[in-house]
This record gives C-alpha cells, sequence and structure tokens, in this order.
C-alpha cells in the first residue's frame, strides 16, 4: 500500500481561508502588540472584509436567529454563512421537526467549555477556526479530501498538520500571525507564520502567491453523461418518492447546474440525486408527515 503525505489541516490550522478574513479583524489582537495595524485600520479593514464575505454564502442566512446564539458563537461571521451550504429543498412538512434554526443547532452542538471559551477567551479568528473545524471540515476529510479517497485509490495518508501536538501549538499562536493584514497594500496575508517557517525553503513565487483553493469540477458539459445521470435520477417520481424534498423546488435545477452553471443549483440537484441513489440501492421507505 502506497502512503502519502497531505497537507489538509493547514488552512484550520494557520488561517488559510479567505473565509475566515472578517473574524480574523473583527477584534484587535492583544497577544501581539507589535502588530502595525492601528484601531482605525483595523476597523476600516473589517467593515471591507464583511461586504466581501458575502461571495461565500450560497444563499440567504438563516433569519429571526436569536441574540443568544449570536453571543454564544462570538458573533463571528462563519457560523451563518455555513447555514447557507446545505442547500436542500426540504418538503414544508418537515418545518415541525426543526426544533432550532441551523446556527442554534451549531452553537448548541459545542459544549459549555468551548462556550465559554468563544465568548470570554478565544480571539473570533479562533473560534471561527473552530467552527469550521467541527462542522464543515469532518465532512471534507471523511469524504472529499480523506478516507473516501484513499480507499478508492488503495492508498494511506498521513495528515500531518492535523497531529495533536501541532494543533495545540497553532491554537496558542496570536492571530495576527496567522492571517496578517497589510495596511499598505489593504490586503491580508493567509497562512504568514507558515509562509515565514519555509521561506528559507521555498521559491520566492510560492512564498508571495495567494491560495488557490482545489475544488471539485462543478461545471460539466450540457447534455453530457454526467449530466444525463442527474436528468435520469431527479425526476419527479423519483423525488416525490424521497418524501421529505419539495419536488416544486427541484424541477429546473438540472438546467440551471449543467446549462448555465450556476452553482448553488449544481450542490442543491447533486444532493437530491444522492438521496435518491441511497433510496433505491436500500429500498428506503418514503418518508411522510406523521
Amino acid at each position: 500500500m502506497t502512503l502519502t503525505s497531505r497537507q489538509s489541516g493547514a488552512d484550520e490550522n494557520f488561517a488559510g481561508y479567505s473565509l475566515f478574513a472578517a473574524d480574523s479583524l473583527m477584534e484587535a489582537d492583544p497577544a501581539w502588540p507589535a502588530s502595525t495595524l492601528s484601531e482605525p485600520e483595523r476597523q476600516a479593514a473589517f467593515r471591507d472584509a464583511l461586504k466581501k464575505s458575502d461571495i461565500f454564502r450560497f444563499g440567504e442566512v438563516p433569519k429571526n436567529v436569536s441574540p443568544s446564539t449570536k453571543r454564544m458563537l462570538a458573533n463571528t461571521n462563519i457560523a451563518p454563512t455555513l447555514c447557507t451550504h446545505t442547500p436542500l429543498p426540504f418538503a414544508s412538512w418537515t418545518d415541525k421537526f426543526a426544533v432550532n434554526d441551523q446556527e442554534t443547532t451549531i452553537a448548541e452542538s459545542f459544549n459549555g467549555r468551548v462556550l465559554n471559551d468563544m465568548q470570554n477567551k478565544w480571539h473570533p479568528l479562533h473560534t471561527s477556526e473552530y467552527i469550521w473545524s467541527k462542522t464543515i471540515f469532518t465532512n471534507l476529510i471523511l469524504r472529499y479530501l480523506g478516507d473516501n479517497v484513499d480507499m478508492v485509490d488503495h492508498v494511506e495518508s498521513r495528515i500531518a498538520y492535523l497531529d495533536n501536538r501541532v494543533s495545540e501549538y497553532a491554537n496558542s499562536i496570536p492571530p495576527s500571525l496567522k492571517m496578517r493584514y497589510d495596511p499598505a497594500t489593504k490586503t491580508l496575508r493567509e497562512k504568514h507564520i507558515l509562509r515565514e517557517a519555509l521561506k528559507p525553503f521555498i521559491t520566492e513565487e510560492i512564498y508571495s502567491r495567494r491560495k488557490h483553493p482545489y475544488m471539485g469540477p462543478i461545471k460539466y458539459t450540457a447534455n453530457g453523461p454526467f449530466h444525463q445521470v442527474i436528468k435520469r435520477l431527479v425526476t419527479k417520481e423519483n423525488v416525490e418518492q424521497l418524501g421529505f424534498i419539495d419536488w416544486s423546488r427541484v424541477d429546473g435545477l438540472a438546467e440551471k447546474a449543467f446549462v448555465k452553471h450556476e452553482h448553488l443549483a449544481y450542490l442543491t440537484v447533486l444532493s437530491v440525486a444522492q438521496f435518491i441513489v441511497f433510496s433505491q440501492r436500500f429500498g428506503v421507505q418514503r418518508a411522510e408527515s406523521l
């Protein structure tokens, strides 16, 4: 069996995602007084980052979220953003099973010690990293970037940046050394301290380059093989057999995804198609309202 070393975790531990930008600037960094960022500059940079954060949202953020939930998550920007990443068009009858809104569900998934640290101890950037790592990232490691891929390709991988000692050390690093703001260029530099540590061993091009995240392809040829599979699976009959998905909100998504190349439509129709496959392969009965 082939053994590989993967870099997953560097972005989570060293603030490599621009998704963290607004939260990194939400508060001053008292752990690093040598920061060159003045308070007026920080506030202006935060407002700018907050405006740009909308590009990471795939839909409307949850409405009517209680102020207590916002306080529990230290008013960070990442939680409402992540709530737009699960765009399943559920049937209206499923609403009665939703005890809380998505953001409150995220908050209540953490224990009291963590919530206390979020509100009273951690910088918003560290809170943001924690929320990401405990929600989206776990699924990425298990399916999209980790175990599932390893098994398919018959390899075993080691995730050095997620070693517990590395993670514990990274948690003690001042946030402004992870994501560093340059007042001159008005830009944020992700994974700053990691770049500095590796500078003697990498080229200037790699050292200075902005992050280019790799994502799986989301644009496929209209009427190509994958489009044909989706059209065969996502039919009115198959969707209604699931019971918990609203066909009226699914109808037309395949065209939007494969012809118009709408990102949200692609995510949604692919998710629905997966539920249909599970339902058919395992003979799952139709879900119905009680």
